[in-house]
């Protein structure tokens, strides 16, 4: 689940703000963020509702969705700069693209799954 979650960071534009050691450190943050919090806490209340949890996974589901739907070179350039952290001219290079074009390619990409998510909520 640390993928999908790490996608709605991404999508939200909270993801590049905090540097991670590995996935347990993604998925951790990703879940503070969401409110989806695994540790025992002295306030019942202060966990989602089933409900919400729901939503949650359900949302989650459809960025995942969204995001596998991507043409292939928005989707690597995406994936290369939000999920491995590599700069855009690191992934310029590995994709034989200039700097600009994986700049359009990440805006559109982010763009496109934006606008598929608030088609399906609306």
């Amino acid at each position: 689940m640390g993928l999908l979650l790490f996608l709605l960071l991404a999508v939200e534009g909270r993801f590049r703000e905090t540097r991670f050691v590995g996935d347990a450190d993604i998925e951790r943050f990703a879940c503070q963020v969401v409110g989806i919090d695994d540790s025992p806490t002295d306030t019942p209340d202060s966990s989602p509702l089933p409900d919400e949890q729901l939503e949650e996974k359900e949302r989650l589901h459809r960025i995942k969705q969204i995001f596998d739907s991507l043409p292939p070179n928005p989707r690597t350039a995406l994936q290369l700069r939000d999920i491995e952290g590599k700069s855009y001219r690191e992934i310029a290079e590995i994709m034989q693209q200039t700097e600009a074009n994986v700049k359009v390619l990440i805006f559109r990409a982010r763009q496109h799954i934006k606008q598929q998510l608030t088609k399906h909520t609306v």
